[in-house]
């Protein structure tokens, strides 16, 4: 007579097996969603280191061509008054007739003008809130009007603070992937921010 020998499989050993399938598949799932993470929160900082070097770039190009004198009463290249309450600075470069390339290092020839950058972090509507603009000829040494036109340079600036001693002028910025903050804090993990000080040198400009 055969004798024939079933196999079965004992409850303990299913749910043995169910066990080590579930923790091999939230193992992968956690591995996925780690990486993704990581990769959304690096290219976010990235954006934002971005924004913010295009901007200190922007202005350590344009205020070195400052020209004037610091210490006599309406030569003073440097201005630090806001624009309709908007953080601002109002520098007076040295120009070319063009308007492109250097000029002769005398204040008031050529292409001379007063250029300006603006942060809105306190007015403006939600379109341009958080931006910084740049005018490369103001209509006036206020630089309330812009005889070429405001241009953004940044978007989600959340911090712009100037201030300018002897010849050298001091920015510090801070910008964040979401300045609004609607689903996270500026500095979380979902909404990294990046900030920076930084000084720019003005040769030209004398303090004497």
């Amino acid at each position: 007579m055969n004798i024939f020998l079933k196999h079965s499989i004992t409850l303990v050993e299913l749910l043995v097996a169910v066990s080590l399938m579930g923790l091999l598949i939230i193992g992968i799932s956690s591995l996925d969603t780690y990486a993704r993470l990581h990769l959304v929160t690096s290219d976010r900082s990235a954006q934002v280191q971005n924004e913010i070097s295009y901007v200190l770039e922007h202005m350590a190009k344009q205020i070195s061509k400052a020209i004037g004198n610091r210490a006599i009463p309406g030569e003073d290249p440097v201005d630090l008054a806001d624009i309709t309450g908007d953080n601002a600075i109002k520098v007076y470069i040295d120009l070319d007739a063009g308007g492109i390339l250097p000029g002769d290092g005398l204040r008031g020839t050529g292409g001379d003008r007063w250029i300006a950058y603006r942060s809105h972090l306190n007015t403006g509507g939600p379109v341009t809130r958080y931006q910084v603009w740049y005018c490369s000829e103001c209509g006036s040494s206020n630089c309330n009007s812009c005889s070429s036109g405001w241009e953004t340079i940044a978007r989600k600036v959340n911090s712009f603070d100037r201030s300018a001693a002897d010849n050298t002028v001091y920015i510090d910025i801070a910008s964040c992937f979401e300045p609004q903050e609607t689903s996270h804090n500026c500095g979380s993990l979902d909404n990294p921010q990046y900030s920076m000080r930084t000084q720019i040198k003005m040769p030209t400009v004398s303090i004497h």
